[in-house]
């Protein structure tokens, strides 16, 4: 009940990252270069691997993309670093938004940041795009990664809640 009246009122903005701040990673290139019958495979290695990352900052960006290259058959085309680097490159922040969530921390509200991603991922979409600037309350800023457990689960949201309540 304390929770409840504390958090009604807050003025809190809550942003994702993929989809909302920025682009969602699609694996676009990896898609396009993996033939007809690697596909259903390399899809199941991307979303084990997603499912893995996401929440486990253990389990490495080389990990993750020599998972997809096996499955896929890549060995010859190309390297975790390549296909990291490809990621990368693919990733697009929506600047539109950046400029909503800047009027809003302007206007005094305050914005949080939750969203299923990978260690290496989200730090570097974050430096990037200088998302610090923005959203300077590092409590406030929350990855999937560095709780062990990912949207939609409650226990998710539940973090994010206990620490903008503290």
């Amino acid at each position: 009940d304390n929770q409840q009246g504390m958090a009604n009122k807050l003025p809190i903005i809550i942003f994702d990252y993929g989809g909302v701040l920025g682009s969602d990673n699609g694996y676009r290139y990896v898609k396009s270069i993996v033939s007809e019958e690697d596909k259903k495979e390399t899809q199941a290695a991307l979303d084990a691997a997603w499912s893995k990352i996401k929440v486990d900052p253990s389990f490495t960006e080389h990990e993750f993309w020599t998972r997809v290259i096996d499955a896929g058959h890549l060995q010859s085309r190309e390297t975790p670093s390549s296909l990291g680097e490809n990621l990368r490159s693919e990733f697009r922040i929506y600047y539109a938004t950046l400029a909503i969530a800047l009027r809003l921390k302007q206007a005094g509200h305050t914005l949080c940041i939750l969203s299923n991603h990978s260690k290496d991922w989200f730090e570097y979409v974050f430096e990037r795009y200088h998302l610090a600037d923005i959203f300077t309350n590092n409590d406030l800023v929350l990855a999937s990664y560095q709780t062990g457990c990912a949207k939609p689960h409650r226990s998710f949201y539940q973090c994010l809640m206990d620490r903008i309540i503290k």
